[in-house]
């Protein structure tokens, strides 16, 4: 995928719509892969964030070292 190094062979040969292709299915590869990561990520977020409203704060008190 040297598009810049070979573009004048491209040219020459016509090959512009075959790179054109291959550019755009590695791109759609790439893009497909990080809204795969985004959404486990998402996923994850919302585990972590319900999880700790689920167990209860043994010390309610915001300030820890307060002692009565």
């Amino acid at each position: 995928m040297r598009l810049r190094e070979n573009a004048e062979s491209i040219a020459f040969y016509g090959g512009e719509a075959q790179e054109a292709t291959q550019v755009a299915k590695r791109l759609g590869g790439a893009i497909d892969n990080r809204r795969l990561i985004l959404g486990t990520q998402r996923n994850l977020e919302f585990f972590t964030v319900g999880y700790t409203y689920l167990i209860p704060n043994p010390n309610p008190n915001p300030n820890p070292n307060f002692d009565p």
